[in-house]
């Protein structure tokens, strides 16, 4: 009994980096975000068998292609998803300035 906290504690990590390895491979660059009004929408392709697997509340990192090594990072949220299509909530001034530019997008796992 007295080390089943840190045994299981460690397994719990590991399950953890697992998760986020795996994400990372549905990681997707040089995606266009459609319009749908004000908001911006991703497409993810396999998204409908479940792969990824996401949830509104998700948080995504959407990144401007790298020139001259340097990249902008912007941090959207899922609100809604439907079949491939997945709203996101980001900051409204990029969502007004979003001139569909290619973007770099990295799923984050959620605890």
């Amino acid at each position: 009994m007295s080390n089943y906290k840190e045994k299981f504690s460690t397994l719990l990590w590991l399950e953890e980096i697992h998760a986020e390895m795996e994400l990372e491979e549905y990681n997707m660059s040089g995606v266009i975000l459609k319009r749908n009004g004000d908001l911006l929408v991703l497409e993810v392709p396999g998204l409908a068998e479940g792969r990824p697997s996401l949830y509104a509340g998700d948080k995504l990192i959407l990144k401007t292609q790298e020139y001259n090594g340097h990249a902008i990072e912007y941090i959207s949220y899922v609100i809604e998803i439907h079949e491939e299509d997945v709203t996101l909530k980001i900051n409204p001034e990029f969502e007004q300035a979003y001139n569909f530019e290619p973007m770099d997008v990295e799923f984050t796992y959620n605890r």
